[in-house]
């Protein structure tokens, strides 16, 4: 699987590139802008994103406005919701109005900070991207 981390701190980053490099192929990008980049990029080389995580809080361009911009430009291709990149939202935020923005915003899953391990198994499981 291709995955990109979009993190700007340095020791989230690392955490989950190592739980995630067991099953993917990992980018890495630390703001907003080196996101929309990276994706833009993926898509032109004809290697799209299987999995985004993807932190809320960040310079330049925030989660939520990058998370817009994906599936703005999915629903613009004609993809369906099986074709999609899965964005697994990643963040220390636990207020309900924004968990529930990020939801209407098209993610399909949120996970705070501190990570786990076993947690992100259990998603990347629910997303269909591992087996389990």
């Amino acid at each position: 699987m291709n995955a990109l981390v979009v993190e700007d701190d340095p020791m989230s980053r690392k955490i989950l590139t190592s739980f995630l490099s067991p099953y993917a192929d990992i980018d890495i990008a630390v703001d907003g802008e080196e996101a929309i980049e990276a994706y833009s990029k993926a898509l032109r080389d004809g290697q799209p994103y299987e999995l985004i995580c993807l932190d809320v809080i960040m310079p330049k361009v925030d989660g939520i406005a990058v998370l817009e911009h994906v599936r703005k430009t999915e629903k613009a291709m004609g993809l369906d919701d099986n074709a999609r990149t899965k964005i697994l939202m990643t963040t220390v935020v636990s207020d309900k109005e924004k968990v529930l923005k990020i939801f209407e915003s098209g993610c399909d899953g949120y996970m705070r900070k501190p990570y786990k391990k076993d947690r992100m198994d259990e998603e990347l499981k629910r997303l269909g991207l591992i087996d389990g």
